[in-house]
């Protein structure tokens, strides 16, 4: 199959890879939101599709598993946890200590 500019294939499959930057809204400081993405290993078939289509570019090969090397560029689109085929990611919204302590 002949390499079509803009598509990746993977197995059977022809995606279109963003050519998009995710980038978040202009937000000050004090309410910029952070992510923590969990990569299940043993869940993780490493099929590299959240490598591929991370628009910040947050996983990396390390081994055999996808690893989110770089999670503070995370913005939160879950769209890695939305087209893994294993369920083997989830993202999550941090919570900063400082907010958690003044509702209490």
């Amino acid at each position: 199959m002949s390499s079509i500019p803009g598509f990746s294939r993977y197995e059977n499959f022809i995606f279109l890879k963003p050519k998009f930057q995710m980038i978040p809204e202009e937000t000050n400081n004090s309410t910029k939101k952070s992510f923590k993405v969990i990569v299940k290993e043993e869940w993780c078939k490493s099929c590299e599709i959240c490598i591929e289509f991370c628009p910040q570019n947050v996983f990396e090969m390390e081994g055999f598993y996808s690893e989110p090397v770089h999670e503070k560029k995370c913005v939160g689109c879950k769209l890695c946890e939305r087209l893994c085929p294993d369920f083997a990611i989830t993202v999550e919204e941090k919570r900063d200590i400082e907010s958690e302590n003044n509702q209490n």
